[in-house]
């Protein structure tokens, strides 16, 4: 789940990112602190859902620092020497593997840390079952990273019993090799957007408390109430999604790119992407076909954009089709004028709700 690295500060190498990080504190000589001062845990977080989280468990005995500037696309993220540093410094550093390919160089090099790696905890699954296939003979393009053998069932909403189901293998994987290693984002047949689906925030959340609370164990405790609280909050969250999405008369949604898998699996939803994952790979004249057909069969009026991924395509759809143009925030980062992940969330409901046309 979580590994302590060596105790000790040295100089470490960054080949994957080009830095050099130089020599830090003794081994031995802790900073300093005034009397009476409390010790807070630094904690580095490698882009927003994680820093919401860290926030949320942390609470007022953690000083959480954020590696994606507010507003910025967590997949071109580069590191300075300093952001290096930080990561060095830090107590403890959450990330996801295989997100940011920068993180991840950094995470293999530095030594003083505690590391958790989301990717590990939170049962990243291949959620092409989700993904409504816009051909007549229902085979999927690379664009929507779909297999036919991941049709939805009865119980696609026990999130933690597809790992049958789902095996990846080395067919899976060739199938899978496209879009989404563009520029080294690697995801693989794994969607790595688990923070849109609230029971897998809520496991990172208590992993991130057992990581906390074995760093600071006088706080362990507090870690976890946190943690516990945090899971009620977002288990509120869900409920209100089910209720107000039961009574949705469409279930296609549209949307700029195929970040909403883990949305459409817990509530029986279906995407259709201009893009795959990765919102910055532009779609085929072929793929544009298809989602021509798609809007037409089913009826779809709405286009779902997500404030990370480029307008021009989805403005141009929605202009020749008719489509009224509402924002899905796929959150990989928080953007003006919002202010935290709930707020986030209960938008995107009501962006569902008018789109969907939920009573």
């Amino acid at each position: 789940m979580f590994a302590r690295t060596a105790p000790f500060r040295c100089t470490a190498t960054l080949a994957g990112v080009g830095l050099l990080l130089a020599a830090c504190s003794d081994a031995g000589t802790p900073a300093p602190t005034s009397p009476g001062e409390p010790e807070n845990l630094s904690v580095v977080t490698a882009f927003y859902p994680l820093h919401f989280l860290a926030e949320q468990v942390g609470g007022d005995l953690v000083g959480a620092d954020d590696l994606t500037p507010s507003g910025a696309d967590p997949h071109d993220l580069e590191l300075s020497p300093v952001d290096v540093a930080m990561i060095e410094q830090a107590d403890v550093v959450v990330y996801l593997s295989g997100f940011q390919p920068a993180v991840d160089a950094a995470m293999e090099q530095v030594s003083g840390p505690v590391g958790l790696d989301l990717a590990e905890v939170v049962d990243l699954q291949d959620t092409s079952a989700t993904v409504r296939s816009g051909t007549d003979s229902g085979t999927a393009s690379d664009d929507e990273h779909a297999h036919d053998d991941h049709g939805h069932d009865d119980d696609h909403n026990d999130d933690h019993a597809h790992d049958d189901d789902h095996a990846r293998d080395d067919d899976h994987n060739d199938q899978h090799a496209h879009d989404d290693d563009h520029d080294g984002h690697d995801h693989g047949t794994e969607d790595p957007h688990f923070w849109l689906d609230t029971e897998r925030m809520a496991t990172a959340a208590h992993a991130l408390a057992e990581a906390l609370g074995q760093t600071a164990t006088e706080h362990a405790g507090t870690f976890e109430a946190n943690a516990a609280q945090l899971q009620a909050d977002l288990d509120a969250l869900d409920e209100h999604y089910r209720t107000t999405l039961a009574s949705c008369s469409d279930e296609v949604m549209l949307v700029s790119h195929l970040a909403f898998g883990y949305l459409a699996m817990r509530y029986d939803l279906t995407q259709v992407g201009i893009a795959g994952l990765d919102p910055h790979v532009e779609p085929s004249p072929a793929r544009l076909a298809e989602i021509r057909a798609v809007v037409l069969a089913e009826g779809v009026n709405t286009i779902f954009v997500d404030p990370l991924a480029s307008a021009r395509v989805s403005d141009a759809l929605a202009a020749e089709l008719d489509l009224q143009v509402l924002t899905l925030d796929s959150l990989e980062n928080l953007h003006p004028p919002a202010t935290d992940y709930f707020e986030v969330m209960e938008a995107n409901l009501e962006a569902l709700a008018e789109g969907l046309t939920c009573r």
